[in-house]
């Protein structure tokens, strides 16, 4: 464990972070009204693939999710980080990454740790710091949270199928948060139109 400038603990172990069924569709809802603002086509809004995938991995870092991260260590990779700066993020070293993107690292990963919660003060500094882009930083990090939730479920099953047991898991989880993630997709659609319109 170590502590981040916002005097948050976060997980440095490879302990895999499972959310509840309840988290897991609260995470759902709250990416489908975050993704539109990652669409912007406003300079002032937009950040780059690079610090977008900074965040994300360092969400991933914080909730140990395989899937994600070897998705998200290929888009780093093909967005200009180095395999050095992909593997210390992923083992929570900052070391390497540019300092002004550095306070918004510590937010996801305050962020990831806390699931979003009590990190309002945090975000204030985010704004602050970044202005209007600090919508879409926060916003890349809770569509992270919704994509670990489903990727450690995805992630486990495959594991399930081959026959190896999971630790920290059953079937019946897994197959509720899938059957969850099937019955809310006409309404995740929904909400996800309702912010494209008004959430950019």
């Amino acid at each position: 464990m170590a502590l981040n400038n916002y005097g948050k603990r976060v997980i440095l172990d490879k302990q895999v972070r499972r959310c509840s069924i309840f988290e897991g569709i609260k995470r759902l809802f709250i990416a489908a009204w975050a993704l539109p603002i990652l669409k912007t086509s406003n300079p002032d809004k937009k950040i780059s693939k690079e610090f977008k995938e900074e965040l994300s991995l360092a969400v991933t870092q914080v909730n140990q999710c395989k899937m994600c991260s070897y998705a998200h260590s290929k888009m780093a990779l093909e967005a200009g980080m180095s395999e050095t700066e992909i593997k210390d993020l992923l083992n929570g070293e900052l070391s390497n990454i540019p300092q002004e993107d550095l306070p918004a690292v510590l937010y996801a990963q305050s962020y990831a740790q806390n699931e979003g919660k009590d990190q309002l003060q945090a975000y204030q500094r985010i704004k602050d710091l970044y202005g209007k882009k600090a919508k879409s930083v926060k916003a890349v990090i809770q569509v992270m949270m919704a994509a670990n939730a489903y990727g450690i479920v995805f992630g486990d099953l495959k594991t399930r199928f081959k026959g190896v047991h999971v630790r920290g898991s059953n079937i019946f989880y897994e197959i509720g948060m899938l059957l969850i993630l099937i019955i809310l997709l006409p309404l995740l659609l929904v909400v996800f139109l309702i912010a494209f319109i008004f959430n950019r």
